[in-house]
């Protein structure tokens, strides 16, 4: 969970980059509680990371792990 109250949302609708339809915006920064998971690779310093997992309490990275990398 978290909150964006007050944050600006803008709205990609095809002006920019097509084909768009994208959302953006960001969280108040304490407010994130919660966890996340990729089902895709990331790539950092030219390696795969597989499967990140990571734990967010009150904004901040308690918890990381990955299956590899």
């Amino acid at each position: 969970t978290f909150s964006a109250a007050g944050r600006k949302w803008v709205n990609c609708s095809g002006q920019n980059n097509f084909p768009d339809g994208e959302v953006f915006t960001s969280p108040i920064e304490n407010t994130v509680n919660g966890k996340i998971r990729f089902s895709f690779p990331g790539i950092y310093a030219g390696r795969a990371i597989e499967d990140i997992q990571l734990e967010f309490k009150d904004g901040k990275v308690v918890g990381a792990s990955a299956a590899q990398g």
